[in-house]
């Protein structure tokens, strides 16, 4: 894709990265990649067996959005909940190894930090079995009166907010009307990585970032053609009343919704729907994939691209071309993954 934006432009934007803020809220997870060869199948069983070459941990779901926004310069704080186990103490020492404030980060003795365990044959990357660890009921409201506190205090040191919602209970109604509460008064835009089941909860943020399915799951009906993802963008948007809608679509690219837009088209098709309210804009734009590897975690490098390039200044189609090269980049990478400042550069 070819975008009529200057390089200048996208210097500009990229470049003002590091003077963002951005604090992220949500489901913290552990993912554990335990890596070895396949050279015989069990005779117990009709299982490969793996011999145990090595391994690694990585931040999941929300942590991995925060190791994103991090990778990207962004400066960035993190509030969430732990359990008082193992998994969560390798999660803060992650963290702290990237010089991520940790403040906002509760330890719940009641609770079980999510934790999966990926078992994966080299050199394919092969992904053999996944174990997961985790307890999904909603975080007690004392957890939640906390985690709001913490969120209170550093509320004045940000730009914007990223909820992360991976559905192991941290996003509920009290968390979400609070944070809504406390950003509004700073007039801080809100941005939602979504989870199909908490949708009721996102009216009054201000932009969401679905995949196709999810999209689908939210309204109702398949969301793949261009007039489905359509059709299913202008309910969303009138439901929740966001601002912008980004959705995900694979080999397929993105969709952007803006409310209220003039279209400055950047190298993708635009027409403007009828929509409640304000003119609605819906611009196509093509997958920048060059080879796609693994899609984990695609979408936590979405919305952090995305929310960095609008606090940068950039209009909601500049920020989408961005988080579109984004996603495309790290789609060719193994894992929950994230991407250089330097490598959006390039790429963009």
């Amino acid at each position: 894709m070819t975008a009529k934006f200057s390089k200048s432009r996208w210097q500009q934007i990229i470049g003002r990265f590091p003077e963002c803020r951005v604090l992220v809220l949500g489901d913290l997870i552990l993912d554990r990649y335990l890596f070895g060869r396949v050279r015989r199948v069990s005779p117990e069983a009709p299982v490969p067996v793996v011999e145990l070459e090595g391994g690694e941990d990585r931040p999941g779901g929300a942590g991995n959005a925060v190791m994103n926004l991090a990778s990207l310069q962004g400066k960035v704080w993190v509030a969430g909940v732990i359990g008082q186990d193992k998994a969560g103490e390798r999660l803060l020492e992650i963290l702290k190894g990237q010089g991520i404030p940790r403040q906002a980060i509760i330890s719940d003795p009641s609770r079980v930090t999510p934790f999966k365990t990926r078992v994966v044959a080299i050199p394919q990357h092969h992904q053999v079995v996944r174990i997961d660890q985790e307890k999904t009921s909603p975080v007690s409201i004392e957890i939640q009166r906390r985690i709001l506190g913490q969120v209170e205090r550093v509320i004045g040191q940000v730009d914007a907010v990223i909820v992360s919602d991976y559905g192991k209970g941290m996003v509920s109604p009290g968390i979400m009307a609070g944070l809504l509460r406390i950003a509004g008064k700073r007039k801080i835009p809100v941005g939602v990585d979504p989870k199909p089941g908490n949708f009721p909860l996102y009216r009054g943020v201000s932009f969401l970032t679905p995949n196709h399915v999810e999209a689908g799951e939210i309204v109702g009906f398949r969301a793949e053609s261009d007039p489905e993802v359509e059709k299913a963008g202008k309910e969303i948007i009138g439901k929740t009343g966001c601002q912008s809608l980004l959705i995900t679509r694979g080999e397929k690219g993105l969709t952007l919704f803006e409310r209220g837009a003039r279209s400055r088209e950047p190298g993708a098709k635009a027409r403007k729907i009828p929509a409640p309210g304000p003119v609605l804009s819906v611009i196509h734009i093509p997958t920048a994939a060059r080879e796609v590897f693994d899609v984990s975690g695609a979408g936590d490098t979405v919305i952090a691209a995305y929310t960095l390039a609008l606090t940068a200044g950039a209009a909601p189609q500049e920020a989408a071309v961005i988080a579109n090269v984004a996603a495309g980049l790290v789609v060719g990478k193994f894992g929950t993954a994230s991407i250089s400042q330097k490598e959006l550069m390039e790429a963009i």
